[in-house]
């Protein structure tokens, strides 16, 4: 390798700017795509400042020529992993996204050492450090929502294939050559080609029969072959930097057109709050609302003959307890179009719950519910109720109100409906005490679950704004956060204590699972448990809470920790 470059202010900047945006973007990857774990974000902010320790420390020389090959080595992967769209085994696919930032992080960071200037000059080489810092942060941040707009999450590529340019090398290297354009350009083309092909009759019947004798899924297969020898192909450019971040950066550019796991987008919107994506499912037969790695909802496509629709859910009643609810098909109450479906599905403890208790209710009625997504709970209105969702994200409601994607809202029967953006608990705030019958709160199946709505200061709120006889309805599914119990210690908590419900579906078969419906767990709180009624049958599967074992959240403290799921759970 050649000497050292002049010092230069424009180069220190980029040098800081890229591991900042990286670190941004490695922790929204895997804290929303991958594995939305709480506090886990505070493993990439430790691997960044370790980079610097390293890089900075007093006489250390650190072998650019092997760490420059090792992140080559570790880009590949971190490629295959996000162009295959994979979340397990979760163990390999966080090490593969945090290894490849520390390296990134640490090549950056060590040329910024190796460049440290004389004495004289340190003043200016902190002050461009640090902006370059800021600028990455900040890009992240406040530029890349507004300039990827319609594109997605796509800063993290962009600065992953940045780290792999500015991998050391001599500068002949740096020349540009035909080759160094061609080359990249013609193994985009040849990935693309790959695509298209495998997802020929002829070649996913293969893939498939491969998939059955391997026990490998179809889709991990068809990835593996159209990515994987291209990629193989990408490290014979590993000793030309700017060649190979080019090769990489062409199949991102290829992978647009797979569909991935969660289907063929039919829009993304990116803002402030995240990306949401609307997408066909593989098989065609649902619209989804698509965050991070979290469907929020699905409609059916179109509807299916007639008896199969009417046999739908008779049939794949889970179990004996669930076989009552096969009454709500036959009301005519929806098509099989418009049935609600994922967590909210007939079948499920949402649908028991409307059907055994909601609907015995007479009068007019309000009901309030926190976390719009599709808006497939509004199909359980009935025309002498007046519904108010709660929604932080005005991109949801766009999406939930296009009826080119999904119709709940446009076709439920409800007096009224009105949605209000901003957050929950200070627009509940405003509402007169003793307003709402059904509180419904569905906001914790996602990432970083809004620990403010389930404190005892909320619940405090909630009971305030609940009209005599009214209950509390809460959608608790979490991969990773055992919630049931956290409301259960809220609860029992409060001046008053109120009563506490459980209800899960976790066992459904892959015949349910196939038709739409997604396993979840509903609690429901009521002051009394009389406000149950019919629901504190043991036939409706609303049974009392667990015993509650961890302290109360409260505005003050919560403990996610002990909120942890275990392995035995």
């Amino acid at each position: 390798m050649c000497a050292a470059p002049p010092p230069s202010p424009l180069r220190w900047l980029v040098l800081a700017f890229v591991p900042a945006s990286l670190l941004t973007g490695v922790t929204q990857a895997i804290t929303t795509d991958v594995a939305p774990i709480p506090l886990l974000w505070v493993v990439p902010l430790a691997l960044y400042l370790l980079t610097f320790v390293v890089a900075f420390a007093p006489g250390v020389r650190l072998p650019f020529g092997r760490l420059g090959k090792g992140l080559a080595v570790c880009a590949i992967a971190l490629t295959l992993t996000l162009l295959a769209g994979a979340t397990e085994p979760l163990g390999l696919v966080l090490g593969v996204h945090l290894l490849t930032f520390f390296a990134a992080a640490l090549v950056c960071h060590g040329r910024l050492a190796a460049e440290r200037p004389p004495t004289d000059r340190l003043t200016s080489f902190y002050l461009w450090m640090s902006l370059g810092g800021v600028l990455g942060g900040a890009f992240n941040a406040l530029v890349a929502p507004v300039l990827f707009h319609r594109l997605g999450f796509v800063e993290y590529p962009l600065a992953l294939l940045a780290a792999c340019a500015l991998r050391p090398t001599d500068a002949t290297r740096l020349r540009l050559r035909a080759w160094d354009l061609a080359g990249p350009l013609l193994l985009g083309l040849v990935a693309a080609g790959l695509i298209l092909v495998a997802r020929t009759e002829l070649v996913a019947g293969w893939l498939a029969d491969l998939a059955d004798a391997t026990a490998l899924p179809p889709d991990m297969l068809m990835r593996a072959a159209c990515f994987g020898v291209p990629l193989f192909v990408a490290y014979t450019f590993v000793e030309r930097p700017i060649r190979f971040a080019l090769g990489l950066g062409a199949l991102f550019l290829a992978g647009v057109i797979d569909p991935g796991p969660q289907g063929r987008p039919l829009h993304v919107e990116r803002n402030f709050l995240g990306v949401i994506k609307v997408t066909a499912s593989p098989d065609g037969q649902f619209t989804r609302m698509v965050h991070g790695s979290t469907i929020h909802g699905q409609q059916r496509t179109a509807p299916r003959p007639a008896y199969v629709a009417s046999f739908a859910l008779p049939v794949g009643a889970a179990n004996p307890l669930n076989e009552l609810t096969i009454l709500a098909a036959a009301d005519g109450r929806w098509d099989d179009r418009h049935r609600p479906l994922t967590y909210y599905h007939p079948t499920g403890p949402a649908g028991i719950a409307f059907r055994f208790l909601v609907d015995g209710w007479h009068g007019p009625r309000r009901i309030g519910a926190v976390g719009l997504g599709t808006g497939a709970i509004a199909s359980y209105a009935r025309p002498d109720q007046d519904w108010t969702f709660y929604e932080l994200d005005p991109a949801v409601e766009r999406l939930a109100r296009d009826e080119r994607f999904f119709t709940f809202l446009r076709d439920s029967p409800a007096r009224s409906l009105n949605v209000v953006i901003g957050d929950a608990r200070l627009r509940l705030a405003a509402e007169p005490d003793g307003s709402f019958d059904l509180l419904v709160l569905d906001a914790f199946s996602s990432d970083a679950i809004p620990i403010h709505l389930l404190t005892a200061e909320a619940f405090a709120l909630y009971e305030r704004k609940l009209a005599e006889g009214g209950v509390i309805l809460l959608h608790l599914s979490n991969r990773y956060l055992d919630l049931p119990p956290v409301v259960a210690a809220v609860a029992q908590s409060m001046l008053r204590p109120m009563a506490v419900r459980e209800n899960d579906d976790l066992g459904i078969p892959d015949r349910e699972n196939d038709e739409g419906k997604s396993p979840s767990i509903w609690v429901i709180v009521a002051r009394r448990d009389g406000d149950f009624g019919p629901l504190t049958r043991p036939l409706r599967g609303f049974l009392p809470a667990r015993a509650a074992t961890i302290p109360p959240w409260t505005d003050d403290r919560a403990d996610l920790f002990r909120a942890l799921r275990r392995n035995e759970d």
